[in-house]
């Protein structure tokens, strides 16, 4: 039995060592999808199609390939190469075809991408294949797990489509001037497995900023657009596919550089992020129009903008005392947040184990909770703090979770501060003793 065995183990290791080498698009694609060809060479020659600083993909009659550059080679789209490598895993277990030679044979013409639609891009057909589109860019922001990557929500008809392109320097503010405006681009479809913390995902890789035109000149009015409160029945993906709504009301709270809180005529709360605009004052009452998202909880807007309004909303109520533990404890009585307090006025006290002035942020701590106050808007409020003091505080309640967004998980950053009104929301109650074992 023994030697059964061994000549079964002989005839298979043989068998591998005569596997002959991955030389076509399909088969280099096909041996990535097995674990344990780490180390094996492949050779292939075929056209550049496409590449960024990521990968440079390779056509030939069976289809193409990604190989991965690692910022590596010089070739031009178009040029017909012989390329090789091996086949490697990165750290999440998934192996990929790693460039390690490439020569150029001929020089040919640039690959002209095929004007697509939303929907022909989402039946498939068109995977792997160099594609034009055209819609409103929605949103930019960085890659949660790789931060050379930009991600960009482009509205197409009425499907976002996820754009994505790595760059070194992460100078994306031509992209973000983009924001509510109507571009074509272009760049190869790719299909991405689940791995780590990602779903499986569709999305249209681009080669860069420069993947992006404008294709409309005329600014529209930002605030032609509908009202917010036709989207309060609306499910999570509806409202990630909307374009510009508008909302108005009354500040009851700005913080950082762009961040506000309005409270509605119909007593919504709705936190905006501004694009560029200055922060209006606090109790103002404003116009605002932005791109709507959801935490789940509320309907907010993120790159907004917004202009004064003539309209009277009512006046936040009194503040309620509240001990920390009630904010910290979901509606099930678990360890998490009390949504409903999100945006209402509070008022408690606790010492201040934390202090960074130049931020505008406080912490507060008791025997198991910590909790941020901030002042990023009225500094002022912790000119004659110290670290030590026990102090009353009355400010608005923020319940910070994080927007949904298309192609990424459910967001799970959860955390809960005060927001200071005015330097008087902040009471000094009594300051730590002078005497320190130090002193």
């Amino acid at each position: 039995m023994n030697a059964i065995i061994g000549l079964l183990l002989f005839a298979a290791v043989s068998t591998a060592g005569a596997e002959s080498v991955p030389n076509t698009a399909r088969t280099i694609t096909s041996t990535a999808q097995h674990p344990f060809v780490e180390g094996r060479r492949f050779q292939m020659s075929g056209r550049v199609v496409f590449q960024n600083l990521a990968d440079i993909v390779l056509e030939d009659e069976t289809g193409v390939v990604f190989l991965n550059r690692n910022g590596r080679f010089s070739v031009d789209e178009g040029d017909q190469v012989i390329a090789n490598g091996s086949f490697t895993t990165n750290v999440i277990g998934q192996v990929y075809p790693l460039l390690e030679g490439i020569d150029t044979i001929s020089h040919g013409e640039l690959p002209r991408p095929e004007s697509v639609t939303v929907d022909q891009y989402r039946s498939g057909a068109y995977d792997y294949q160099l594609v034009q589109m055209e819609g409103f860019v929605k949103d930019v922001f960085s890659d949660e797990i790789d931060l050379n990557w930009t991600d960009i929500i482009v509205q197409c008809e009425r499907e976002p489509v996820l754009v994505s392109y790595i760059s070194k320097d992460k100078n994306d503010a031509k992209l973000r001037q983009l924001i509510g405006k109507h571009v074509r681009f272009y760049g190869i479809i790719r299909l991405f497995p689940s791995g780590g913390l990602r779903p499986a995902r569709r999305v249209l890789i681009a080669s860069g900023v420069d993947a992006f035109e404008p294709s409309e000149t005329s600014a529209s009015d930002p605030f032609d657009a509908p009202d917010l409160s036709q989207l309060r029945r609306a499910t999570v993906e509806d409202i990630l596919m909307q374009n510009r709504h508008r909302t108005s009301g009354r500040v009851i709270a700005v913080w950082q550089d762009k961040k506000l809180l309005l409270r509605t005529a119909q007593g919504f709360t709705t936190e905006v992020t501004l694009s560029d605009s200055p922060l209006p004052a606090y109790g103002s009452n404003v116009e605002v129009s932005g791109f709507p998202t959801t935490d789940s909880y509320n309907i907010n807007l993120e790159h907004a903008v917004w202009r004064p309004c003539d309209e009277r909303f009512p006046y936040e109520e009194d503040a309620t005392d509240i001990s920390p533990d009630i904010l910290l404890v979901n509606e099930y009585g678990n360890p998490g947040i009390n949504a409903r307090y999100h945006g209402q006025t509070v008022r408690l006290s606790g010492t201040v184990i934390d202090l960074s002035e130049r931020d505008g942020i406080v912490t507060l701590g008791w025997e198991t909770t910590r909790m941020t106050i901030d002042a990023s808007h009225v500094p002022e409020a912790f000119s004659k703090l110290s670290i030590g003091c026990r102090i009353q505080v009355s400010g608005i309640c923020r319940m910070s979770i994080g927007s949904r967004r298309t192609g990424r998980n459910v967001p799970h950053d959860r955390t809960v501060s005060i927001i200071l009104r005015t330097p008087s929301d902040l009471t000094i109650v009594s300051r730590p003793p002078w005497w320190t074992p130090g002193r």
